[in-house]
C-alpha cells in the first residue's frame, strides 16, 4: 500500500510571541480566514495540539501532533474556509510543565488573540471558538471554562471537543495495571530518560514536538518540512529522544501522575486537584458553558468513547447545545487522514462540524462560501 504523503502546513500564516515566561517564549500560528462571512465579520478559533500532552509516537499512521505550527489538516482547511480566523497555540509540555501550567499558556493565548486578532485579522474579538484534540481537546474543555479561571475572559461560545479527555479523574487513566502499547526506543535509555523526567526546570520547557513518523528516514526532509511549515526543520537526536520519553513514561505509567504533580499531594490531595482540573466535574459548580461539538470514533482505546457519552448528558441535563459524531470503528486520531473534502467521513465529521459552528458561534449571516444557511444565535447557555 503506497503511504500518503504528509498533508503541508497550509500557507498563508504568522508566527507571534504572545508570552514569554521563565526565559521560555511561547508561540502562535495565525491564518486569517479563507473567506469571508456574508456580513464581513471575521470569528476565530483557538486550536490546541494534542499529543498527551508531549508526542505519544506510539501509534502507526499518525500525521500531526504535539506541534502548534501545524493542526490537524482539515482544521486550517475547514475553518478557513468556513470564514474563520485559526490560532494554534504552542504551550509548554511536561515534565516541566504541569497540567495548571498548560492550562494557564491556552488562557494566556486567548487573552492575546482578543486583545490582537482584531487589528491582524480583522477579527471579533468575542466571537470565538475553541477546539483541540486528543489532549488538547482535554486543554479545550479546560479553557471552556474561562470564567472560573480568568474573570477577565469572555468564554468561548462554541467548544470543539475532538477525542478529549475531559474527565481527567477517569479510573482508566490512572489504572497502573492498563496496557499501553510501547515502542522500541529511538535513540536513549532508561536512566538518561529517568534524568530527563526528574527535570522539572521551568527554562528548559519545549512547545514543538514532531513525531519521529514524521521525520526522516520516515519522510523525506523536504515533506517534514512542508509538513510542519518549517522551511530550515533539522530533525536532532532530542527530537527523537522525545519520543523515548514517552514510552519512557508509558511503560511506567507516569503520565497523569507526571503532568498533575502527585510527588507534590497526599492521596486526598491528589485527587482533589485532578478534579479540579476536570471539566466534566467542574460543570458542577459553572454558570455558563459553550455550545459543544463532540468528534469521537467508537473504536479509540486511548480515550474512552465513554467520556464523551458522560460528558455530552451532563451538558444535556445542564441545558448546554450539544452534539455528537461517533464514526463507526474508528480509533484515536482517525481525523488525521480527512485532509480533502473527497476523503470518506468529510461531509459525517467536519462539515458536520463547520455547520454545529456556525449555527452557534452568532455571526456571519451563514457558511463562509455563501452557498450556505447558517445561525446566528448565541452559544453559551446559562446552566441550570
Amino acid at each position: 500500500m503506497t503511504r500518503r504523503p504528509l498533508p503541508p502546513c497550509r500557507p498563508g500564516f504568522k508566527d507571534h510571541i504572545y508570552k514569554v515566561t521563565h526565559s521560555v517564549e511561547l508561540p502562535i500560528r495565525v491564518w486569517p480566514p479563507l473567506k469571508r462571512k456574508r456580513d464581513g465579520s471575521v470569528p476565530w478559533l483557538l486550536w490546541i495540539h494534542g499529543g498527551g500532552f508531549w508526542l505519544r509516537g506510539v501509534s502507526p499512521g499518525g500525521y500531526t501532533a504535539g506541534k502548534w505550527t501545524a493542526p490537524t489538516a482539515w482544521v486550517t482547511r475547514a475553518f478557513g474556509e468556513h470564514g474563520y480566523a485559526i490560532a494554534s497555540v504552542g504551550y509548554r509540555q511536561q515534565p516541566h510543565a504541569s497540567m495548571a501550567d498548560m492550562l494557564g499558556d491556552c488562557l494566556a493565548a486567548a487573552a492575546w488573540c482578543r486583545a490582537h486578532l482584531p487589528r491582524l485579522v480583522g477579527a471579533d474579538a468575542d466571537a470565538w471558538v475553541v477546539g483541540g484534540s486528543s489532549g488538547g481537546a482535554s486543554l479545550a474543555c479546560l479553557v471552556a471554562h474561562a470564567p472560573l479561571h480568568a474573570a477577565a475572559l469572555p468564554p468561548p461560545r462554541v467548544l470543539v471537543d475532538v477525542y478529549g479527555a475531559p474527565n481527567a479523574a477517569d479510573d482508566y487513566h490512572h489504572n497502573p495495571y492498563r496496557k499501553v502499547a510501547v515502542e522500541e526506543y529511538y535513540v536513549a535509555d532508561d536512566a538518561e530518560l529517568a534524568d530527563a523526567l526528574a527535570d522539572r526546570d521551568p527554562r528548559n520547557a519545549v512547545t514543538q514536538s514532531p513525531w519521529a513518523y514524521e521525520m526522516p528516514p520516515a519522510v523525506p526532509l523536504a515533506e517534514c518540512r512542508a509538513a510542519l511549515g518549517v522551511p530550515d526543520f533539522t530533525p536532532a537526536r532530542h527530537h527523537f529522544a522525545r519520543n523515548d520519553l514517552w514510552s519512557y513514561v508509558a511503560k511506567h505509567r507516569l503520565l497523569m501522575p507526571t503532568v498533575f504533580r502527585r510527588e507534590e499531594h497526599t492521596p486526598r490531595t491528589y485527587w482533589a486537584h485532578v478534579t479540579a482540573h476536570s471539566a466534566y466535574h467542574l460543570l458542577d459548580r459553572a454558570e455558563t458553558y459553550p455550545a459543544t461539538f463532540i468528534l469521537h470514533g467508537t473504536a479509540d482505546v486511548d480515550v474512552r468513547i465513554q467520556q464523551s457519552w458522560e460528558f455530552a448528558d451532563k451538558l444535556r441535563r445542564k441545558g448546554v447545545p450539544v452534539a455528537e459524531v461517533y464514526p463507526e470503528g474508528k480509533g484515536h486520531m482517525f481525523d488525521f487522514e480527512l485532509v480533502t473534502p473527497e476523503d470518506e467521513g468529510w461531509d459525517e465529521c467536519i462539515e458536520a462540524c463547520l455547520d454545529f459552528v456556525d449555527e452557534h458561534i452568532g455571526v456571519g449571516g451563514g457558511e463562509g462560501s455563501g452557498d450556505r444557511g447558517g445561525g446566528g444565535r448565541e452559544s453559551t447557555a446559562l446552566l441550570n
